[in-house]
């Protein structure tokens, strides 16, 4: 199915909509939605996103996911700066990460904008794992240096601890 502009109201209204099998686990469908918005590139994302993420019709974290998602795939400035606002605003209740990272890895220099403030929430053990494998990338990159993520070491360092303490008491977690 070819899909253009004249779509877009639809496929936005599909990002927002509740579907019985959408959880944090399934979350493809959502996901498959972003694409295909993304690749209509529409200069509306960016405040359409950043208007509904808040919503309170948006009670699904993996359509969280996929907003920042649809964020990253839309390679601007704007989108990245919107995104780094509404990660460290309130960042999606899911363990799997990928389908943001794997995005926001084919575009380090617009990843770049996410630090060092992302690194604030390297306490939370459902980021510790996504945030800590982007500073790596970005500092392998020379985008960001040690020093800027330097205060963020304890936190990082803590939050490791309590994972590994987990995995000790419940290796099937």
């Amino acid at each position: 199915i070819n899909f253009g502009k004249e779509d877009l109201p639809f496929l936005k209204e599909a990002l927002l909509k509740q579907y019985d099998n959408a959880t944090e686990k399934h979350e493809g469908i959502y996901n498959a939605i972003a694409d295909i918005i993304a690749d209509l590139n529409d200069s509306s994302v960016v405040s359409f996103v950043k208007k509904k993420y808040f919503s309170p019709t948006l009670d699904n974290e993996a359509q969280k996911l996929a907003m920042l998602r649809l964020l990253a795939l839309t390679k601007t400035k704007e989108s990245y700066t919107v995104l780094k606002e509404l990660i460290l605003a309130e960042p999606p209740l899911v363990e799997y990460m990928y389908p943001l990272q794997s995005v926001i890895s084919d575009s380090l220099q617009l990843t770049k904008i996410l630090f060092p403030e992302l690194m604030r929430l390297s306490s939370d053990s459902l980021l510790a794992d996504f945030i800590a494998d982007l500073a790596n990338q970005l500092l392998d990159s020379s985008y960001i240096t040690i020093a800027s993520i330097k205060p963020f070491e304890k936190n990082l360092l803590l939050t490791c601890e309590s994972i590994i303490e987990k995995l000790k008491a419940d290796p099937e977690t």
